[in-house]
C-alpha cells in the first residue's frame, strides 16, 4: 500500500503504483489548491475528510501528473477505497513539512549530547 523509501512515498491505486516525490512545485500546487482552507493544514484536513477527488489531486501534484494523465485518478481512488489511498497520502504531507525526515525530539536530544561533551 505505501512505502516511505529516502523521502518518497509510494501508493498504489488500483494496480498501479505511484511514487510520491516531496518537491517545492508539488508543495505549491497542494498548498494553492487548499490555499482557503490553510494550505497544507487545509489537505490534510481534506485527506480526513477522504474525498476521492482531493487524494487524487494530491497524489497527482506528488507524483508530477499534468491534467491529461490524472483525469481519471478520482475514479480509480473512489474505487480502491479513499482510506487505503488517505494512509499513504497523509505520509506523503507530512514529508512535505518536514523533507528532511528528522523529529525534532531527535535533533534536542543530539544537542544536548553534544552540549554535554558526550
Amino acid at each position: 500500500m505505501s512505502r516511505v523509501n529516502y523521502g518518497t512515498v509510494e501508493v498504489t491505486v488500483c494496480d498501479e503504483t505511484y511514487t510520491l516525490k516531496p518537491t517545492l512545485k508539488a508543495m505549491d500546487k497542494i498548498q494553492s489548491r487548499f490555499q482557503e482552507a490553510g494550505g497544507l493544514r487545509g489537505a490534510i484536513a481534506a485527506c480526513s475528510g477522504m474525498g476521492a477527488r482531493d487524494l487524487a489531486f494530491i497524489v497527482a501534484a506528488g507524483a508530477g501528473m499534468g491534467q491529461r494523465e490524472a483525469k481519471d485518478l478520482p475514479e480509480s481512488v473512489f474505487q480502491e477505497g479513499s482510506v487505503r489511498v488517505a494512509v499513504p497520502v497523509l505520509e506523503y504531507l507530512m514529508l512535505l513539512i518536514n523533507p528532511t525526515g528528522r523529529e525534532d525530539d531527535d535533533e534536542d536530544e543530539s544537542r544536548e549530547d553534544d552540549e554535554s561533551g558526550e
